[in-house]
């Protein structure tokens, strides 16, 4: 979003972008939005004072990076948001839909968040218990 409306990285002027075109993009995934069930819809966001976290580290606290605290805090979040309402809808369910997560290409957050997926099912596979990462069957980048 902050690359869309700042005309900047794939949304550039010199890739084609005026400043009119990120609101008529921005109007059209209003548009699509309007036909999901709000009632199933969730969204999640995170963001991060980077300066604070400097300061923190900078003080000896040791944080997790913005990466994995946005990754646990959004995409799990995502993921075990999911479950519930799966759960809630039959709490006798022993599963739920199957997740696809897909980043931007390029996104810090994907392979960070595919190296824990990758060690959770490996994890799943040896212990052969219920692992709500089992729930994904993919995670991958756009092209």
């Amino acid at each position: 979003m902050n690359e869309l409306c700042s005309l900047n990285d794939g949304f550039a002027r010199d890739q084609g972008w005026t400043q009119q075109e990120p609101f008529g993009l921005l109007n059209k995934m209003l548009m699509f939005l309007q036909d999901f069930d709000k009632r199933e819809f969730q969204m999640y966001y995170c963001t991060i004072d980077l300066d604070a976290c400097r300061k923190l580290v900078a003080e000896g606290y040791t944080i997790p990076s913005a990466v994995d605290i946005c990754n646990q805090f959004c995409a799990e979040t995502v993921m075990k948001a999911h479950l519930q309402k799966a759960f809630d809808r039959d709490p006798t369910a022993q599963y739920a839909e199957e997740m696809v997560f897909i980043f931007d290409n390029g996104e810090d957050f994907f392979h960070p968040f595919h190296k824990k997926w990758e060690r959770e099912l490996k994890r799943f596979k040896k212990e052969k218990g219920w692992n709500p990462w089992n729930v994904i069957t993919d995670v991958h980048t756009t092209t």
